[in-house]
């Protein structure tokens, strides 16, 4: 077994992909404040890799969704103890804690999101967008017959790049081909990841707080500028509860831009 590291002796970074001109505008201009204000409170390098990884024969929306499961093994990342993986769309909250800390014993950490905000209103809220209402069906329709209650939303994950970039590799080598051939949002990407952690037993489940994912806890719409105020208080209540929010799906940005320098 590895021994452990004493915290002062971990070197830790927080790595994100962010390609493209316009991608990386907004990354900058919202998401970055925050990501960089909680690494230098921590102590922790910022990697942000700007272009597609070397290997790989292929470019486009669809290998930018897959370059995260690459990062782990790259010499880059070798060079620490700790990595988290960041999607370029979280809102780290000022008074986040540092994740080299977590425990996970040998494992990768990171969150559920099929369990946000409670396993009934997730349902509900699948129902709403005539989604998979279950776990097992979600990862059918990536062609997995898989029987778990868990789907890890691969927006954040914390690693050992020594300990496990042999896996994050492994990974890569037997389904990025299949990964580059599909548009951009097509659901492999995450569920190959779940089985893969899950299969592997190297899944350690987090508290949902370090990956909340906002559209989730979304109210519901109401019309007029008394709608939106009301959405803004929603979303300031679900910021101040998490360490980390996700703005998946581009919703509401302008929020998030209200409170990066918070």
């Amino acid at each position: 077994m590895k021994a452990a590291i004493a915290p002062a002796a971990v070197k830790a970074a927080v790595a994100t992909v962010v390609i493209g001109v316009d991608y990386r505008k907004v990354y900058d201009r919202i998401f970055r404040p925050s990501v960089e204000r909680y690494a230098a409170r921590q102590g922790y390098d910022l990697l942000l890799f700007e272009d597609y990884l070397p290997g790989y024969g292929f470019r486009g929306p669809a290998a930018m969704s897959a370059m995260k499961m690459l990062l782990p093994w790259q010499e880059r990342a070798m060079a620490y103890d700790r990595l988290m993986v960041l999607d370029a769309d979280i809102l780290v909250h000022r008074g986040a804690p540092p994740f080299h800390l977590l425990e996970t014993g040998e494992g990768i950490g990171a969150v559920d999101e099929w369990s946000q905000p409670t396993p009934t209103e997730r349902l509900a809220f699948q129902r709403r967008a005539g989604l998979e209402t279950s776990p097992a069906a979600y990862y059918a329709s990536a062609g997995l017959a898989f029987d778990s209650e868990i789907v890890v939303n691969g927006g954040m994950f914390v690693c050992e790049p020594v300990r496990h970039g042999a896996f994050f590799r492994g990974l890569a080598e037997r389904h990025i081909a299949q990964l580059a051939r599909l548009p951009r949002g097509s659901p492999y990407e995450q569920p190959v990841l779940n089985h893969e952690l899950q299969t592997a037993g190297l899944l350690r489940l987090l508290p949902a707080a370090w990956n909340r994912i906002w559209p989730l806890y979304r109210p519901a719409a109401q019309a007029g500028a008394a709608g939106r105020i009301a959405a803004f208080r929603g979303f300031r209540s679900v910021y101040d509860q998490s360490f980390m929010l996700h703005m998946a799906a581009g919703q509401d940005f302008d929020f998030a831009l209200m409170v990066k320098n918070r």
